[in-house]
């Protein structure tokens, strides 16, 4: 999909969904240390440009690569997929940093269409 839209969509960036990157980061780490990780990688997107950000992004992930060698390196792998949001104004960030909106308007019209049942599945 990512090297279709380089093709077809010159110039366009790819932006990872923050919410199932962290659902995705935290699958790599025990339950009991969850809460710590995810407040240290909230600290990246708490930032306020991009540059910090990924000071910051390499600050934890050097903090998780003693005892979460696996996060370390899917945040440092991540990087430039989960921090593209910041690469646009700050007016916008809010509204693209995630994909809920989108997948929460997707999951509304399903509903809809199957109340009128028109559309078979």
């Amino acid at each position: 999909m990512k090297r279709a839209i380089s093709e077809v969509l010159s110039g366009a960036s790819w932006q990872r969904c923050r919410v199932h990157f962290m659902r995705n980061l935290l699958a790599r780490v025990p339950k009991h240390a969850q809460s710590v990780v995810a407040g240290l990688v909230r600290t990246i997107f708490a930032q306020p440009d991009q540059a910090s950000a990924r000071q910051q992004l390499e600050r934890v992930a050097s903090n998780l690569e003693r005892r979460f060698p696996q996060a370390a390196t899917m945040l440092r792998d991540a990087a430039d997929e989960v921090l593209t949001y910041m690469a646009f104004p700050e007016e916008h960030r809010r509204r693209i940093h995630s994909t809920n909106v989108l997948e929460r308007l997707n999951r509304e019209l399903g509903r809809r269409c199957d109340v009128v049942g028109i559309f078979r599945t």
